[in-house]
């Protein structure tokens, strides 16, 4: 998952799909965060956010970067708090 669009992920651009923020916008619906952390073997703690406001200005290019850009800082502050509950399995700065 090289491809996408290049926005801010923990300082850097990273490649980033922007389908959330394209659907969002195309259909007017909610973007909802929900986190899952495993809390002991196969128990897990679900938690669902308020919707997103999703902000327009008319220009659907910047409207997709601020919303994935939204996006990932929610993702940043989810994986500072449990760092050990994330993995990817590509990488993210592919310029390296």
């Amino acid at each position: 998952m090289n491809e996408g669009i290049a926005v801010d992920f923990f300082g850097r651009k990273a490649m980033t799909a922007p389908v959330i923020a394209l659907l969002a916008l195309k259909y007017g619906c909610p973007v909802i965060a929900t986190r899952v952390i495993r809390t002991e073997g196969a128990h897990f703690k679900v938690t669902i956010f308020p919707p997103m406001e999703i902000e327009r200005t008319g220009d659907q290019e910047v409207d997709v970067l601020n919303l994935m850009t939204r996006i990932n800082k929610v993702i940043e502050v989810w994986i500072r708090v449990n760092p050990s509950q994330w993995i990817w399995v590509h990488n993210r700065w592919s310029d390296e």
